[in-house]
């Protein structure tokens, strides 16, 4: 984000870069169970930047291949009723394989709960540079997953570097 603010013009000196933390929980979260489908969380506003569409055609591609998957997605926003669309769609194609449920918006405590206790064996979520530019800087729930525990995914964006290491903190794709 520095980067572009300079190429937009701001002088370097008005310009600051300031760490984004969060609290890491006492407790880390609890393993998946050893059996069952495969159990995803995704939290964020619904917007075309979180790439939660690409979320969902992925999850659609593995219940293709006859694994059992479940997602959870937790936010709320202008795209809410084209994802819902989406996801009934490759649902009702997947013959039973995959499930969606979106949540809506949650307090932050019920996120926290979700990541400790929901057994996720991944927290997906695959940003993007929106078609009008908007793009996430380093959205903290990828910060809170990490902090819990829970293996994360999400994409290589220009900043996240910063904060992931590929390989090491997460999974970062292109």
């Amino acid at each position: 984000h520095r980067e572009r603010l300079l190429r937009l013009g701001l002088p370097s000196e008005r310009v600051m870069l300031l760490p984004c933390a969060v609290p890491v929980p006492a407790l880390r979260a609890l393993p998946p169970l050893p059996a069952g489908p495969l159990r995803v969380l995704s939290v964020g506003r619904l917007v075309p930047k979180k790439g939660l569409d690409i979320l969902i055609e992925a999850l659609s591609l593995l219940a293709r291949v006859d694994l059992q998957v479940e997602c959870v997605i937790v936010g709320a926003g202008s795209e809410g009723l084209a994802l819902h669309r989406l996801a009934s769609d490759h649902m009702a194609r997947a013959a039973g394989r995959l499930s969606i449920e979106f949540r809506g918006d949650e307090p932050h405590e019920r996120v926290s709960e979700l990541l400790l206790t929901g057994r996720f064996h991944a927290f997906v979520l695959p940003c993007r540079v929106a078609a009008d530019g908007d793009r996430d800087g380093l959205p903290v729930s990828v910060l809170e997953a990490q902090a819990a525990g829970v293996p994360t995914v999400t994409t290589a964006l220009a900043g996240f570097e910063s904060q992931l290491q590929d390989g090491r903190d997460g999974v970062l794709l292109t």
